[in-house]
């Protein structure tokens, strides 16, 4: 089945992948080869870049010549340290020995404690990146959320949300995720979601791949992309928490021409606007647990 047109506006290059990292933890040259087989997949057009830390970038190339993926031009995010000259001079470097195989060109940055001491911490990994670097940054989801937000948006950054984890703690609420996506919208600030978004929609899933492994309600990664359209829209937040909460794939409906969820019609090209614009990305640590689902829910 071909997947309707909004729906591939929605998820084009959206997935970003990021199988080294819990609960896959894979080995770099697995997570390599996979991400390799999956460039040639049927529903590559829905994968996007491979997220490494960056003190791992050259395990990343030794892996794709293992695996015969050298030259490919793989696009990469790299996650940044503590400190912004050294990383920026390392990245420069990195794209000049390695442009061919794994160009970075987006960056993750996570931040903490005072945001008026964060602020300065953004504003200096901004004014060292080179300007071809994305930068992504994670922040809490506080009290302090605006403030993060203003200087993020300042420093002509993007923002980062992490949505879930292997524990049923790391799961935000819903409202602080609505909170964030209207704050992002607020301040026009482009965004990409982390952790926990394996599945399509809403519901209760296994923490990790262990057997046994516990249960606990999951955010859906459609859920959090046809929110952020909402959002940029400007649907409330009481508005978006019901996107959000939604388990029932029924009440949404994908065409080619309109999104539907329940009375509310979303045109493809409001859908293109946000995903270019607004909602950027995802990162999984899976890609086939997202594509096998779609598969199964008659989407792909």
């Amino acid at each position: 089945m071909t997947a309707s047109a909004t729906l591939q506006t929605l998820l084009t290059g959206a997935i970003d992948y990021a199988g080294l990292f819990p609960p896959a933890a894979l080995s770099m040259r697995e997570a390599v080869a996979r991400y390799a087989d999956y460039r040639g997949a049927a529903e590559s057009w829905a994968l996007g870049r491979f997220v490494v830390p960056l003190t791992r970038v050259e395990e990343l190339v030794a892996a794709q010549r293992a695996v015969g993926a050298h030259g490919q031009g793989w696009r990469v995010s790299v996650l940044l340290g503590d400190d912004p000259a050294a990383d920026a001079s390392r990245i420069r470097a990195l794209n000049a020995a390695h442009a061919r195989s794994a160009l970075i060109d987006s960056a993750e940055l996570k931040v903490s404690g005072p945001a008026a001491v964060a602020r300065r911490r953004i504003a200096a990994f901004a004014d060292e990146l080179p300007p071809s670097i994305r930068l992504f940054v994670e922040t809490p989801i506080d009290d302090e959320l605006r403030l993060f937000m203003a200087a993020i948006a300042g420093a002509n950054a993007c923002a980062k949300i992490r949505t879930g984890g292997v524990t049923k703690e790391a799961f935000p609420e819903a409202r602080d995720i609505a909170r964030f996506l209207i704050c992002c919208a607020e301040h026009d600030t482009r965004f990409k979601a982390t952790a926990g978004l394996h599945h399509p929609w809403r519901g209760s899933y296994p923490l990790t791949y262990d057997a046994g492994a516990a249960m606990s309600t999951m955010f859906g990664f459609l859920n959090v992309m046809v929110a952020a359209a909402l959002a940029r829209r400007g649907a409330t937040e009481d508005d978006l928490v019901e996107v959000l909460q939604a388990e029932r794939g029924s009440d949404f409906r994908f065409d080619d021409d309109e999104l539907r969820w329940r009375t509310l019609r979303l045109p493809r090209q409001e859908l293109v606007e946000s995903h270019a614009t607004f909602a950027l990305s995802f990162g999984s640590c899976s890609f086939e647990d997202p594509v096998l689902d779609l598969r199964r829910l008659a989407l792909l």
